[in-house]
């Protein structure tokens, strides 16, 4: 298809005319006796058997050329005798696009009254694939056109396509099978039936069991200076945004995957897998966080290696697409990073760059200024966090050689001092309600409500966490409105393993119990923490393709600030994870991992 599309090109005559007018041999074919509207030719090579549906070496009708050059009394004959409306040429452009495109209105009246398939949503291929509607430059047209661009048709169109449908049911699918598979590997039971469910009593009998990560949370917090605390979330909320929406999501839209991935993803690690490769294996997204002041250097590094990868496979793009704004290219030499660059590259720039006609609608405009938005927030707080690292390797440097270090025996004492403050609080929170006296005032759930705790607050953290579950479904819609299958299979396939896991092997009730018991308790259960922890690792994989697909997916204002709510959810759940594990030290955390007078308190 590709030779011939190539041979029908080069075989095009440059000129104002319609090409079967200069063609004098082939004047009685259908294809062109349509084009130029001699009607009795056309009835006669009806009558003499010609195919109504045969495509030229552009696969187009004898209809999309009667459409194309607005040739009404043809396109009558032509759908009286059924041609077929919705064919599609080698573009994918039908009949009733290419009146659209050239400006005869006459013929789009004609053609929807006729029955023919209108989506308003529908993309060009031929122009990069920007939504159709930007490439129409008959101003009647147009205003008619995106007046028909509405949620409901959105939905419409998007609902009407089996395929949505055969995305969504095989990411199901995938998800079960990706469910019952581990379960395997791991040896765990496969029947529900059989499966272990924990029991925990009231906790009016029992206050400490399945409580204890939950408690050791609640010191973290209390132990840690709000300002710190607040410095640090922010920190790591950067960090989040550059390693997963800038390096991963923003990086696979310049770079082709097959190359990005393997590169980023050794490049995270590579540092880390000399030591502890099983629990980084199992918590990935931690590998990504600075824990120290190594951890930062080869962050620092890392960043700089991989933003330099991205600049030159840039370079490279913009020596072969000097205007962004179109999706053509033009002859360069080849280099290394030639085969790097992303194929659909060019989709997204005609996207962000082009104004796409001469005189822009609001609604370009407001897309062009989202994307931009978007891009230099980004961009800026990637510089960000590159400044904080390296700052912080400064402060370390400076602190390390100019300031007094305490002696093994001072620093001896702090641990001890710092252990029997855990211990006191930890037998504390267990022993007691909140509501109770000989509740620690410093880890009180109650001071989660204040305004500079809002977002510790346990309904806040599940009401946001519930949202953008929802957030990421609305996600998936955008990915299969835009015709982006496979992005939305891999997505419904992240998404539905934990309500897989939770349907087969968990129990519905158990989790409002669990909620019920956190809020009385004031203290987050286990398995509610375990289910948080869940969540959020889908969050990473969540946030990368909806960075992805912000690119890629976005027709209108409206879908792109639903992706952008949906990024800024996800940052905040990956972000809290990384938060908990790490600064308050929650990885560690458990019955296993207390000082012994805690594993005391545990099993009264």
């Amino acid at each position: 298809m590709e030779l011939r599309l190539v041979f029908a090109v080069l075989s095009l005559p440059v000129c104002s005319a319609h090409w079967c007018e200069t063609r004098h041999g082939d004047r009685h074919s259908l294809w062109c006796a349509s084009a130029v509207g001699n009607l009795p030719v056309v009835r006669q090579l009806i009558q003499e058997g010609a195919g109504l549906d045969d495509g030229d070496v552009w696969y187009k009708t004898p209809l999309i050329y009667a459409a194309e050059t607005g040739q009404i009394q043809v396109l009558t004959l032509l759908l009286e005798k059924k041609a077929q409306i919705d064919a599609t040429d080698c573009w994918g452009r039908t009949a009733l696009m290419w009146a659209a495109g050239s400006g005869h209105f006459d013929a789009v009246e004609l053609l929807t009254h006729h029955g023919a398939d209108f989506d308003p949503w529908v993309l060009d291929d031929s122009h990069g694939g920007v939504p159709f509607w930007t490439t129409i430059t008959d101003s009647p047209i147009r205003q008619w056109w995106m007046s028909q661009m509405t949620v409901s048709s959105l939905a419409v169109s998007t609902l009407g396509n089996f395929k949505t449908y055969l995305a969504v049911f095989t990411g199901a699918l995938l998800s079960v099978l990706l469910v019952l598979g581990t379960r395997y590997l791991k040896g765990l039971p496969m029947k529900a039936s059989i499966a272990k469910i924990e029991n925990y009593l009231p906790v009016e009998l029992n206050r400490k069991r399945g409580f204890s990560r939950g408690a050791q949370l609640l010191i973290g917090k209390a132990r840690l200076p709000w300002v710190l605390g607040a410095a640090l979330y922010i920190f790591r909320s950067v960090e989040v945004v550059t390693n997963l929406v800038a390096i991963l999501g923003s990086g696979l839209m310049i770079v082709w995957w097959p190359c990005w991935l393997p590169f980023v993803i050794g490049g995270f690690l590579a540092p880390t897998l000399h030591k502890n490769y099983a629990v980084n294996l199992a918590k990935p997204i931690l590998i990504t966080a600075v824990k120290g002041p190594l951890s930062a250097l080869l962050a620092l590094l890392r960043t700089f290696l991989i933003g330099s990868v991205a600049a030159a496979v840039w370079r490279d793009y913009r020596s072969r697409h000097p205007d962004l704004g179109s999706s053509l290219q033009i002859a360069a030499p080849s280099t290394f990073w030639t085969g790097w660059i992303n194929p659909e590259q060019a989709q997204a720039q005609v996207k962000m760059h082009s104004d796409w006609t001469q005189e822009p609608t609001q609604l370009q405009a407001t897309l062009g200024r989202i994307f931009d938005f978007f891009v230099s927030s980004v961009l800026f707080l990637v510089a960000l966090y590159a400044t904080s690292l390296a700052s912080y390797l400064l402060w370390f440097v400076v602190r390390r050689f100019f300031r007094k270090q305490p002696g093994a025996h001072q620093a001896g004492q702090l641990v001890e001092a710092d252990s029997s403050f855990q211990e006191d609080m930890l037998g504390q929170i267990l022993a007691a309600l909140p509501e109770e006296r000989s509740w620690p005032s410093e880890a009180n759930p109650e001071v989660l409500w204040q305004p500079e705790r809002f977002f510790d607050s346990m309904v806040v953290k599940l009401s946001l966490h519930s949202l953008a579950v929802v957030m990421d479904i609305n996600t998936i819609f955008t990915m299969v409105s835009s015709q982006r299958y496979i992005l939305s299979l891999v997505l419904t396939t992240i998404l539905t393993q934990a309500f897989v896991k939770e349907i087969l092997y968990g129990s519905p009730m158990k989790l409002s119990h669990a909620v019920r018991q956190s809020a009385q308790r004031g203290i987050l259960r286990e398995d509610l923490l375990k289910l948080l922890e869940d969540k959020a690792s889908i969050s990473v994989l969540s946030l990368v393709l909806t960075t992805y697909s912000f690119y890629f997916c976005v027709q209108a204002p409206f879908q792109a600030m639903a992706l952008l709510f949906s990024i800024v959810l996800n940052v905040y759940a990956v972000t809290g994870f990384i938060f908990e594990q790490i600064d308050l030290d929650l990885a560690r955390a458990g019955e296993d991992s207390l000082p012994r007078t805690g594993r005391a308190l545990i099993s009264l």
